[in-house]
């Protein structure tokens, strides 16, 4: 039997075997692949992806802008009939509070002319010179 003997080594093997992108004799070839592949990307980027992509953001800007109109028509309706409502609310609340007060007025003019004069005055009495003045 023959006695074989085995090694290893870390060393690269000679005759230019290496990392191809850093071998210097393949440069230029490098360099000119990268040149047409960018010029390749370049056009279509330029005339195929760029025009699509232009129709796209246009298309969503004009969406955009008329969704925008149309709130703020809505929310301008929207704000006038509240605008309205409270309006409606503020005059339901001053006429409760008119009435309160000439209420108020007719009770204090029966207890005045009581106090003053001893009479009893009626309501009718009472709202009928409190509306006069």
């Amino acid at each position: 039997m023959a006695d074989s003997t085995t090694t290893a080594s870390t060393q690269a093997p000679a005759g230019g075997a290496g990392f191809p992108p850093f071998k210097t004799d393949t440069f230029p070839s490098q360099i000119f692949w990268l040149t047409v592949t960018f010029a390749f990307l370049f056009v279509v980027l330029w005339r195929v992806a760029g025009p699509r992509l232009n129709g796209v953001i246009t298309r969503r800007r004009g969406a955009i802008n008329s969704d925008i109109a149309a709130a703020k028509t809505a929310a301008d309706e929207e704000a006038a009939s509240a605008m309205a409502a409270a309006h409606a609310r503020i005059k339901t609340t001053q006429e409760q509070a008119r009435g309160h007060v000439l209420k108020a007025a007719e009770e204090a003019a029966i207890a005045i002319v009581a106090r003053l004069t001893g009479e009893t005055v009626s309501s009718a009495d009472a709202a009928a010179a409190v509306r006069e003045q």
